[in-house]
């Protein structure tokens, strides 16, 4: 993450000729992070990230059945039938 330090050294640095390649070598970033920062319209003090959209889980298309199984509530499953009836069967 950006301070608002190393934001104003990098205009202060703009401002006094140094190129961007320059900028970003003396600060340990990358030319278009140096390059988004000086070319912003807005004041230094008011750049912010932006709200990244929420990433996709991995259970995501699962998440119709798992809900269809938990119906019963917490710990209170649905069991598939034949399941059930074989684990009756043998006792288990």
């Amino acid at each position: 993450m950006m301070t608002l330090e190393t934001r104003v050294e990098m205009s202060v640095l703009h401002r006094q000729g140094m190129s961007i390649r320059a900028i970003a070598r003396q600060l340990s970033c990358s030319r278009e992070t140096v390059r988004r920062y000086i070319r912003s319209p807005l004041p230094v003090a008011d750049i912010r990230y932006k709200p990244r959209a929420p990433r996709p889980c991995k259970l995501d298309p699962f998440k119709p059945y798992i809900l269809e199984r938990d119906i019963y509530g917490p710990g209170k499953h649905r069991w598939n039938p034949q399941l059930m009836h074989v684990a009756e069967k043998y006792a288990f």
